[in-house]
């Protein structure tokens, strides 16, 4: 098991209950770009890249346990436009997609090792809205979606321009926030929004959105993560607990959800953005302020509830 965070790349032996560090030290160009790191991606052939504030993007050889930096160079323009990554994805023809803060959004091709990236501008609409990218996501109609806090935007690979998504005050179909954490794509092939103020599931069919809040069930409105289970039940961590969106890759009419906090065993009801994976054995593993989770969602054991006591009347027999 890999895990990141500000400690830089850990590995997790499970036959040998060991922890293995990996951390950026000045002295060793081949060490972690830097230990603050925000994205981590397997590859389709394999292979481990890693981004973070500071870091690049790092390419782990796991072989010689030493790193790969690709960093922003001023004078090339065809190197990464920012060293803070903040995400990664992998399209179907191989090209990476990196997600920065305040350098836009990259396009990597590994075999060339040359990027090209892509940048606001205040007079073209057809641009990206920011150059403060949270994450991205590829889709497979030739679209990489891109959430930040302005919006989510819509890049076309083949046109190479942008639209955007935006919350309108009074349309309820629309977007619930402008500020997006984390995007997520079902087994279904439904594409999920996760914001600042509520859940969003996209309607390809009329370019709208169906919002999930607190008043229907969700424990928290701030979404941190989102994370299937092999029963089509979505996960969602959040800063108030942990929700499970019953059956929700089917869009069922009735919306069920169920919440975890601390008292079920949460190492917090505080969760990190974007720290969320689903193992091969299926588990779910969840990142938070105080560790992280890890469950079999079908193994959970639901509390058996104990009514409460109360007294209605009383009547005092001689």
């Amino acid at each position: 098991m890999w895990s990141v965070g500000g400690d830089g790349l850990n590995r997790f032996d499970r036959v040998n209950n060991k922890w293995e560090h990996f951390v950026h030290n000045e002295k060793d160009s081949k060490s972690l770009g830097a230990n603050g790191i925000c994205a981590i991606l397997r590859d389709n052939k394999g292979n481990l890249w890693l981004g973070g504030w500071g870091a690049g993007l790092n390419l782990f050889n796991e072989k010689t346990k030493t790193f790969k930096r690709f960093l922003n160079n001023p004078k090339d323009s065809t190197s990464i436009s920012s060293n803070n990554v903040f995400g990664i994805t992998q399209d179907q023809d191989g090209i990476l997609w990196i997600a920065t803060m305040g350098g836009g959004l990259n396009r990597f091709d590994p075999e060339k090792n040359v990027f090209k990236s892509f940048h606001t501008n205040v007079n073209d609409i057809t641009c990206i809205s920011t150059n403060w990218i949270k994450s991205v996501l590829e889709m497979q109609n030739n679209e990489i979606w891109i959430a930040s806090g302005n919006g989510l935007d819509v890049f076309n690979k083949k046109t190479e321009k942008f639209s955007h998504y935006k919350n309108a005050e009074n349309n309820l179909k629309s977007i619930s926030n402008n500020q997006i954490v984390v995007l997520f794509k079902d087994s279904k092939k439904n594409t999920w929004v996760g914001t600042e103020y509520g859940l969003n599931r996209f309607n390809p069919e009329n370019n709208s959105f169906s919002r999930f809040t607190e008043e229907d069930g969700l424990c928290n409105n701030v979404i941190r993560g989102i994370c299937e289970d092999n029963k089509g039940n979505l996960w969602m961590s959040t800063n108030k607990g942990l929700s499970e969106f019953k059956n929700a890759v089917n869009k069922q009419d009735t919306v069920v959800f169920k919440n975890y906090f601390v008292d079920d065993g949460l190492q917090s009801d505080e969760f990190n953005s974007r720290t969320c994976n689903k193992g091969i054995d299926g588990s779910l593993y969840f990142g938070g302020s105080n560790g992280y989770n890890v469950f079999d969602p079908e193994k959970i054991l639901t509390k058996p509830h104990k009514p409460e006591v109360v007294l209605t009347n009383l009547w005092i027999i001689k």
